[in-house]
């Protein structure tokens, strides 16, 4: 099998998986990519989590090449993924696509294609670990390097693709602090009624938790609510942030975030100037876990107890 050129950033057990799965998919004649996150988090800094990779095998083929080395595989073909697993830890191989919508697993043998489906330059930028070449067609490097936030291509065409991007991508501005372009906020303005009705209630909970989860949850959320993104996904909190509490909101979600919080701790703090039987609904509408919703719900009565003790 032809060993594949790893970048250094890569290192320990992950290090040695990649090159595993590296060499059967090269070996069996396919192309194979790092992309997207990890190679962003190298370039600004930032330790990688998550080392995902990309190849032109479709999930089917993916699966089979890697069961034959020996590899646990857990095939999601429907949203054309390979997963590979290892303890704790998994690894995901997507095969080329050449449309946004998951669903829809229409495949590409083209590395180009792929990357100008992908929702943020940012995130375009991928390792060849047959060649040991970087590519970056839409200019990922540049827009790390001044702090844009921005589509490959209309961002129209990319936010009809997975209206979850929007969510997505106020995270990376808050995360980041990286500046939104004009013409994707725009497109985020325009668009964000559509992420109700085409996203599962699941998929735009683990967003909010993601949210939730920032040192800069407050400048999300404010983004979310000057944008008109908050009112289309939670619009209890968004008539909430519109009332004079806003400033006490944000304050509180502030020094929350600011003493240690979790994305639990942080949520409540936001939630609890609102009817607990709203609380309720909104945690449900989510699905979050039963647990989740205790611990969410339990910490809303204890903030309004404080509330009520004050006045």
């Amino acid at each position: 099998m032809p060993l594949p050129h790893v970048p250094e950033f890569v290192q320990g057990r992950t290090r040695d998986m990649i090159t595993k799965i590296s060499s059967a998919l090269l070996g069996a004649g396919y192309q194979n990519f790092i992309v997207g996150g990890s190679i962003r988090d190298y370039l600004m800094g930032i330790e990688a989590k998550d080392c995902d990779m990309t190849t032109d095998a479709t999930p089917d083929q993916s699966a089979s090449i890697l069961k034959s080395v020996g590899m646990r595989i857990f095939n999601a073909e429907s949203i054309g993924t390979t997963v590979v697993l290892d303890g704790k830890n998994q690894y995901e191989i997507t095969t080329f696509r050449d449309c946004g919508k998951y669903e829809q697993k229409k495949y590409t043998k083209d590395i180009l294609t792929d990357l100008s489906r992908r929702d943020f330059t940012i995130n375009t930028i991928a390792h060849d670990l047959g060649s040991g070449t970087t590519i970056d067609p839409f200019g990922g490097t540049l827009d790390i390097s001044r702090g844009i936030l921005r589509t490959p291509g209309p961002p129209e065409f990319r936010f009809k693709e997975d209206y979850l991007r929007i969510l997505r991508g106020i995270r990376f501005h808050a995360k980041f602090n990286f500046r939104i372009e004009d013409q994707t906020e725009a497109a985020m303005i325009s668009h964000s009624h559509m992420i109700i009705p085409n996203t599962y209630a699941e998929v735009i909970r683990n967003e909010i938790t993601k949210i939730f989860s920032l040192k800069n949850a407050t400048i999300a959320l404010q983004k979310m609510h000057s944008l008109g993104v908050l009112k289309n996904v939670i619009p209890e909190l968004n008539q909430l942030l519109d009332s004079p509490l806003y400033r006490d909101t944000m304050e509180f979600l502030s020094s929350v975030v600011n003493s240690g919080g979790d994305w639990r701790q942080n949520f409540a703090s936001v939630l609890r100037w609102l009817d607990l039987s709203t609380v309720q609904s909104i945690l449900a509408r989510f699905m979050f876990s039963k647990n989740d919703q205790v611990a969410v719900f339990s910490m809303v009565k204890n903030y309004k107890n404080v509330i009520a003790s004050r006045m």
